[in-house]
């Protein structure tokens, strides 16, 4: 996805949109989900920072954003002290605008990012692990592998950590990193309690 971005496969972007959601009791059904660090704000719960992956793939794909206007809600569904169902605007000098959808809630699992731009929109499809283009003159898949072992994600993860403990490596993702997206966080909860954009200011 990256590569179809810098290679500029639609132009000019215009809009993103990203939808994530899930319902929670059934993320780890073995346990009571309203116990868990999701659902509890005393341990850092909630959908802006534990859907916070979302906001790390989009500066990684498409950089900083200036500003952020968010409505931030508990449905009360869950019987959970956390907001359940966020919906974000993301804006920035060049007129690009990403929309976001996070929740708590939707019963089927939903994983997707659609950019949209001059030549037609890329749709990503994380679940699926998919990324069609779409055009007037149709759909064209231009990567499909549904079959990723995504526990090979997670084993590849603690390789790079332990690289990194032994100075075999550097991180990929720097603490800057982590403290972007926790500004940005902090503005959506800003703007969600003034009911106004809210500028996104460094944390550094």
């Amino acid at each position: 996805m990256k590569g179809l971005v810098e290679g500029r496969r639609i132009g000019r972007l215009h809009a993103v949109q990203i939808d994530i959601g899930q319902y929670l009791p059934d993320w780890r059904p073995q346990s009571d989900y309203r116990r868990n660090v999701s659902a509890n704000k005393g341990l850092g719960g909630g959908v802006l920072l534990e859907l916070s992956h979302e906001f790390d793939y989009l500066r990684w794909l498409l950089g900083d954003f200036d500003k952020a206007y968010c409505i931030m809600r508990n449905s009360g569904q869950l019987e959970i002290d956390v907001e359940d169902c966020v919906d974000i605007m993301l804006s920035r000098a060049d007129g690009l605008v990403a929309q976001l959808h996070m929740d708590f809630l939707q019963r089927k699992a939903t994983r997707k990012c659609k950019l949209i731009g001059e030549h037609g929109s890329l749709l990503w499809n994380l679940n699926s692990n998919t990324i069609v283009l779409e055009t007037a003159a149709g759909d064209e898949t231009l990567f499909s592998e549904p079959d990723l072992d995504r526990n090979a994600m997670y084993l590849a993860q603690l390789d790079g950590f332990i690289a990194l403990v032994k100075g075999r490596s550097t991180p990929r993702i720097t603490l800057d990193d982590g403290l972007a997206v926790l500004a940005m966080i902090e503005a959506m909860r800003q703007s969600a309690a003034t009911g106004l954009p809210q500028p996104i200011t460094s944390l550094t």
